[in-house]
């Protein structure tokens, strides 16, 4: 799945088992299983030189590049000018 700057994101709710970690392409380090189960927001979206995205997180400071397999869900930014029913329809789709 593809993520955009502001989409909050929620990481693993734990290090990925060595299964999983065949998706992950980023090198998952030690210092990362601190943020498993955090939501975090997405601060930039970049590519590699395969073409492959990754992102930067704020909760991190940007410090770690993380693939979309080390999220499990997604909502997108919320507009603060949306009314209620607007925003609740952001939330069934």
């Amino acid at each position: 799945m593809d993520y955009a700057v502001g989409d909050k994101v929620r990481i693993l709710p734990e290090p990925p088992s060595e299964e999983l970690s065949q998706d992950i392409w980023v090198c998952w380090v030690a210092e990362m299983d601190f943020y498993c189960g955090m939501e975090a927001t997405i601060q930039s979206v970049n590519s590699d030189y395969n073409d492959r995205t990754y992102y930067h997180l704020d909760i991190d400071d940007g410090q770690f590049a993380w693939c979309s397999e080390c999220f499990t869900d997604v909502t997108p930014a919320v507009d603060p000018e949306l009314d209620d029913a607007e925003f609740f329809a952001l939330l069934t789709v």
